[in-house]
Parts: C-alpha cells; sequence; structure tokens
C-alpha cells in the first residue's frame, strides 16, 4: 500500500513536471515566434529609413539646385543692374 500511494505520488509529479515542461516549451516558442516578427519590423523599418533618406537626398538635390539656379540669376541681374548704373552715368556725364 505504501509503495503504491508513493508511486501515485511519483506519478503527480512527473505529470507536474511534464505539464511545466510543455508550458515551458510554448512560452518559448512564443517568444520566438515574437523575436522572429520583432526582427522583421527592424527590418521593415531600416527599409523605411532607407526609403526617407534617399527621398531627403533627392529633395535636397533639388532644393540645391534651386538655390544654385537662383544665385546665379540674382549675379546676372545684379551685373545687369550695374551696367546700367554705369550707363546712367555715362548718360549724365555726357
Amino acid at each position: 500500500v505504501k509503495l503504491q500511494s508513493d508511486l501515485k505520488q511519483i506519478e503527480a509529479v512527473v505529470k507536474l513536471i511534464e505539464e511545466q515542461m510543455v508550458a515551458d516549451q510554448k512560452r518559448s516558442t512564443a517568444a520566438e515566434e515574437s523575436i522572429k516578427a520583432m526582427q522583421a519590423e527592424i527590418r521593415d523599418l531600416g527599409h523605411q529609413i532607407e526609403r526617407v533618406e534617399r527621398s531627403f537626398l533627392n529633395r535636397l538635390e533639388i532644393l540645391s539646385s534651386e538655390v544654385e539656379r537662383s544665385v546665379v540669376k540674382a549675379f546676372d541681374q545684379q551685373d545687369i543692374v550695374n551696367g546700367l548704373r554705369a550707363f546712367a552715368r555715362l548718360i549724365k556725364q555726357s
């Protein structure tokens, strides 16, 4: 009777250990899936950052070109204004 009681206790402990192992395995699997999902999200964010960076660099290039054209145009206009002033002085002196 004592042996049967001890055996039942051992079986109950083994069953609890097995249940705990199954639960641990499920948590481990869930953790692995979370890690994989986070890694995929990180990759997606990296791609988004790359796209935003390329877009930013393209816009910066366009803006730089526009500023350069505006500066060149302003200097051209300044030359014209200086030329007109010189012409006006020439006419005043004549």
